[in-house]
């Protein structure tokens, strides 16, 4: 049963780590402290699903297991922006950490989930839309916030 969660759990926290992309430290620089939050909350989600199923004895659909986990990023959302800023403070460096900062308060990252789960769903469709308006209001933060991408950028 763990190995058959383990590639749907995958898919999942690929698709999750695109959030910390708002500030495009993932672009060019290590997201160590976002994946090892990541990491976490995938593991633990692992552990709650083994056990429910072994209670239930049902094996989690994918949209039960993308439920659960973007649930434990909702609740562990101060965490994940803690680890967000301190990996674009690290690639920005230090005199950027207030811009980190700001990117990370002005995110909406209860939106980007939401798009997330929507797209785990097999009726969702018509996501396009939403996605770039997402990106372009991510965007829109980073100049806002000062880490607009130039030649000099990192």
């Amino acid at each position: 049963m763990k190995k058959q969660l383990y590639p749907m759990l995958a898919a999942l926290l690929l698709a999750a780590s695109a959030i910390p992309a708002t500030a495009q430290t993932a672009t060019s620089g290590e997201m160590t402290n976002t994946q090892a939050f990541m990491d976490k909350m995938g593991e633990a989600t692992i552990q709650e699903l083994l056990t429910e199923s072994k209670t239930s004895g049902e094996k989690p659909t994918k949209v039960q297991i993308a439920q659960k986990l973007f649930g434990k990023l909702r609740e562990n959302m101060e965490a994940f922006k803690t680890a967000f800023v301190r990996d674009c403070t690290i690639h920005f460096g230090e005199d950027k950490a207030e811009n980190c900062k700001c990117a990370a308060d002005k995110t909406d990252f209860d939106t980007h989930i939401n798009l997330l789960e929507e797209m785990v769903n097999p009726d969702a469709a018509g996501l396009a839309e939403e996605q770039e308006q997402w990106r372009a209001k991510n965007m829109q933060i980073e100049k806002d916030c000062g880490l607009e991408k130039t030649a000099a950028s990192p």
